[in-house]
């Protein structure tokens, strides 16, 4: 799936990615099947159907969300990770990591640490131009007076100090249980930086945020020195609140279609 073509990139003091209005029926379409594999694989889908004789609607109850706080949070944080992916691919840094929303432990649970955790290796061994980036994402979709932008800078600022350390061991701990043996080498090489060398940190607090609520939306005067490179990104997108509900509804399409 690739969305960023979808959007107005403006790079200032704050970094917008506005979705372009022309653009949303296009951008719309390609949610659901990524969103319905960000929650369940597809295998896992087939296995459930056809060997516990699951239905498509009691799997899309089991697995998708339909608490309204946390369809928007998540989101959010499945959006812009795919957002970071392309923006770095446009770099020519190809990321890599884990869709955390297919760990939950249950579909109404909110994912544990920090929201997004992305990898760039430059080469097979450590090397000192990796990169870790962390991103802390808050959205709003309806109208409140608590600045989204604020939040999400300071839960970067959580990650900076203990965080991003206890969720890159729990990404460990995943991968092992998994028995991806890719995925545990990646993290590794950034949870040991003294065997595996230094590396590069890029903190990004993100806030996606419907069009109509933008306003009173400041950026902090003073940005935090944060890591190797820190940027606040907002994503301002139409109507949030019935994208994120027809997307998540529209994975029942997806999983019936397996």
């Amino acid at each position: 799936m690739k969305i960023l073509n979808h959007f107005k990139y403006k790079k200032k003091k704050v970094t917008t990615l506005k979705l372009k209005r022309k653009e949303y029926d296009k951008f719309i379409s390609k949610l659901p099947e990524h969103y319905t594999y960000s929650y369940i694989k597809e295998e896992d889908i087939v296995e459930h159907k056809k060997d516990f004789g699951s239905t498509p609607q009691e799997i899309h109850n089991e697995y998708i969300p339909d608490d309204p706080k946390l369809m928007s949070g998540e989101f959010g944080e499945i959006l812009t990770q795919q957002l970071l992916i392309e923006l770095y691919e446009k770099k020519g840094l190809n990321l890599e990591g884990m869709k955390k929303t297919l760990h939950k432990e249950a579909k109404n649970v909110a994912n544990h640490g920090t929201d997004i955790v992305l990898f760039y290796k430059k080469e097979q061994d450590a090397s000192d131009e990796d990169i870790l980036i962390s991103g802390e994402v808050k959205s709003k979709a309806t109208p409140n007076k608590d600045s989204s932008i604020v939040k999400a800078v300071d839960g970067v600022e959580k990650d900076n100090i203990n965080r991003l350390a206890e969720t890159l061991i729990w990404i460990r701990r995943k991968y092992k249980e998994e028995r991806n043996h890719d995925g545990y080498k990646n993290v590794q090489r950034f949870i040991d930086p003294v065997k595996t060398k230094t590396y590069k940190k890029h903190f990004k607090a993100i806030a996606v945020i419907d069009k109509n609520f933008k306003g009173g939306e400041v950026a902090p005067k003073k940005l935090p020195k944060i890591g190797d490179d820190f940027e606040i990104l907002v994503v301002l997108i139409d109507e949030l609140k019935s994208t994120y509900q027809k997307t998540l509804a529209d994975t029942l399409n997806c999983i019936e279609n397996v």
